[in-house]
């Protein structure tokens, strides 16, 4: 069976659960609790979760977060191949209200400290039946190197570009064949890497219309998450799935959400494992990462409220 690997950034969570999020200069008091996520870990667990086979690459310090992050993976079942960093393991500061809106501030520590020559280690035996996945909350450049490895041993390859990053360009945009962005990420991007100036609405716009735009950027498969709305589809002539130009909007089961950290994590990991399970069916495993993002805001924390394959799948 296929398998997932994903480069990627680990943080421990430092959470703060308040009646509203603060404004400039305002106290909030509040409930506290820390929790394992990071964008790759999430992702990683997301996709572990579903039953798939999955490798982290990433980078911690030698502190009792990275050892807290080591005793976690091995619980999940992850393959957890990480490099030890000379600073700490990546901290976040997460802000959430009752609503599930959430404020997030993230010190990077170890993850920008992950190398080319790890990644090359980790992946030397990635192939064309597998994933790697890759997110811009370590260095770029091994991200840009990784997938160009992956690439290589004609792997698929997934980007995140997120969080929004200075150095995001055109180049490491197109070492992905599907890139994986959200409303803000995606304007972002057109924007700052293909000098295309969106409209304040054009998230409303026809689905037309905003798969010519994904069709600019040259990427074969374009997914955008419209977080409760669910997701938009769009895939270029030759890509690896449909093999034809074609688009869809996937609506989600809307949910009472109390918590929306990691929900995008959550979305990736599961369509990376979607596509492991149901091979050139993207639409099937669009719904899938869907439903796990659906579910996910329901629970508290990040890596914690992913789900498991029996709540999704019938498994078990």
């Amino acid at each position: 069976m296929a398998r997932i690997f994903v480069v990627g950034s680990y943080n421990h969570d430092l959470i703060f659960r308040s009646r509203a999020l603060p404004r400039p200069g305002e106290t909030q008091l509040g409930r506290f609790a820390s929790a394992h996520g990071g964008k790759g870990f999430n992702q990683a667990v997301a996709a572990g979760r579903l039953g798939v086979s999955t490798t982290f690459i990433g980078a911690v310090g030698k502190d009792k977060y990275g050892a807290a992050a080591r005793t976690f993976a091995e619980e999940e079942g992850i393959d957890f191949q990480v490099e030890s960093a000379g600073t700490s393991t990546g901290l976040a500061c997460v802000i959430t209200d009752p609503g599930g809106q959430n404020q997030i501030v993230v010190a990077p520590g170890a993850n920008l400290a992950l190398s080319d020559g790890h990644t090359d280690r980790c992946l030397a035996g990635i192939g064309d039946d597998d994933i790697c996945l890759a997110q811009l909350e370590c260095n770029p450049g091994t991200v840009a190197h990784a997938l160009q490895t992956a690439r290589l041993a004609s792997a698929v390859t997934v980007l995140n570009p997120a969080p929004m990053h200075p150095k995001l360009s055109r180049e490491l945009l197109q070492l992905a064949d599907v890139i994986t962005p959200n409303e803000s990420e995606f304007q972002y991007l057109m924007e700052t890497c293909f000098q295309e100036l969106l409209p304040p609405d054009w998230a409303t716009e026809s689905v037309q219309r905003v798969h010519t735009w994904c069709r600019q950027t040259g990427i074969s498969t374009v997914v955008i998450t419209l977080g409760e709305r669910g997701c938009f589809v769009s895939h270029g002539n030759g890509n690896a799935f449909t093999g034809e130009e074609s688009f869809s909007m996937l609506p989600v089961v809307p949910a009472e959400a109390v918590d929306s950290t990691g929900a995008g994590d959550c979305f990736n990991g599961a369509l990376c494992a979607g596509i492991c399970l149901y091979g050139k069916d993207f639409d099937q495993a669009a719904r899938l990462a869907n439903q796990a993002a659906g579910l996910s805001v329901t629970r508290h924390g990040a890596a914690p409220s992913m789900p498991y394959g029996r709540e999704l799948l019938g498994e078990g």
